[in-house]
């Protein structure tokens, strides 16, 4: 079945996606590099982080989630996480996660993606590199918590074509709502399409005692 038809990517809500997104964190990472419910919470409320969510057609589940950040004033766009549910993986939600984020960032007049990898995470790699993904930098010792025997990560880079906002990065406003100035806030440190692609390093982490975790992506 075509990945776009089988799921619905729809913008995250607390109080309705919460509780799953961290019940998918957790079932994608050991419990010391997946994110706490807090971090993702802070996502979820951060002016400068985009969060959605993919339900499926037809038992209306949320089994994914994707988190890109960026930073006011700069035209990088950070893949800060992708998660796909363990039993929702190897049917295409890992690259179309990768296209929305793309999109979200070229919406925004993003003209760069920037993601961290594993270095051993040869599943996630191969996917990126097949995606047009570019390798920029090995960063020795970038994550807290080994994963296959290694810390090190790939930091890997798109170019991306500026695209017209549409109803994926401007959600409709409640009716005599008033708009917030937009206002730079911190990037918590990254973490996962359920195998691993982690978060950027260059934006300042919400948490600073927080090194960043591996997304996960899933053998898509």
């Amino acid at each position: 079945m075509d990945r776009s038809y089988r799921y619905n990517i729809r913008l995250a809500e607390r109080a309705r996606d919460l509780t799953r997104m961290v019940e998918i964190e957790n079932a994608c990472f050991p419990e010391k590099l997946a994110y706490l419910r807090s971090e993702i919470y802070q996502f979820l409320r951060a002016k400068n982080a985009h969060c959605v969510v993919a339900e499926d057609r037809d038992t209306g589940r949320v089994e994914g989630f994707l988190i890109v950040s960026w930073r006011k004033g700069c035209a990088v766009g950070y893949v800060q996480t992708i998660d796909v549910h363990p039993h929702a993986q190897g049917n295409g939600l890992g690259r179309l996660f990768i296209e929305t984020a793309e999109r979200i960032m070229a919406e925004r007049g993003l003209t760069k993606s920037i993601l961290q990898v594993y270095l051993r995470n040869n599943a996630a790699l191969r996917l990126y590199l097949k995606e047009g993904y570019t390798i920029r930098r090995v960063r020795t010792k970038y994550y807290l918590n080994s994963y296959r025997g290694a810390r090190d990560a790939l930091e890997m880079v798109k170019e991306l074509k500026p695209l017209a906002p549409t109803a994926l990065t401007t959600p409709p406003v409640p009716e005599h709502a008033s708009l917030a100035p937009d206002r730079a806030v911190p990037r918590p440190a990254a973490p996962s399409v359920a195998e691993v692609l982690p978060a950027a390093a260059e934006p300042p982490g919400l948490l600073a005692d927080r090194a960043p975790a591996p997304t996960a992506l899933g053998s898509n």
